[in-house]
């Protein structure tokens, strides 16, 4: 299953690298200790797999951008990316740092809503893509498997507005 044309577009100098299947053990190993897609099995992966467009990036590769618009998710594979959101002054700052079997824009994914933060590739990164024209394609081939992803989704945003909150309330007491 071949990416959408504004994924294709986004990623056009990078090394594609093909779709899931040949990474599927791999994004296996990768997500089973993370909240999106650590629930699921071999073989749950294995039938998201050819939904799923791998890139590779060399560090310095900007893979998600602030306020451009969004219409898939990335899977990191390998290598670590770091997540920068830009401050009121104009400038930058570094949020985390992300690796392996984490997932990055899945709010934009979801709702084609502008990029929230900037990620960039510290090192040779592979990710994978899962735009959302592969999602509606998995929504008729497959929609049991899309159900529990998109609660995975919102489990995980759920938790990430929990913990800003939790913030918010320690900065207010500051």
């Amino acid at each position: 299953m071949m990416s959408d044309a504004s994924t294709t577009d986004r990623y056009r100098d990078l090394l594609f690298l093909g779709d899931g299947i040949p990474f599927a053990s791999r994004i296996r190993d990768v997500v089973g200790h993370h909240r999106l897609f650590g629930n699921f099995s071999q073989d749950d992966i294995v039938r998201l797999a050819p939904h799923l467009a791998c890139y590779r990036a060399p560090a310095g590769t900007v893979i998600l951008e602030e306020g451009e618009p969004g219409h898939h998710l990335v899977i990191v594979i390998s290598g670590l990316v770091e997540v920068v959101k830009c401050d009121a002054e104009g400038g930058s700052k570094g949020i985390g740092v992300v690796g392996p079997g984490h997932t990055l824009g899945e709010m934009s994914m979801l709702d084609g809503k502008p990029r929230s933060a900037t990620c960039i590739a510290l090192d040779d990164t592979v990710f994978t893509v899962l735009d959302r024209a592969s999602f509606a394609h998995l929504v008729e081939d497959d929609p049991r498997l899309a159900n529990r992803i998109l609660l995975d989704i919102a489990l995980l945003l759920t938790q990430r507005l929990r913990e800003a909150n939790m913030q918010l309330v320690d900065f207010q007491m500051v």
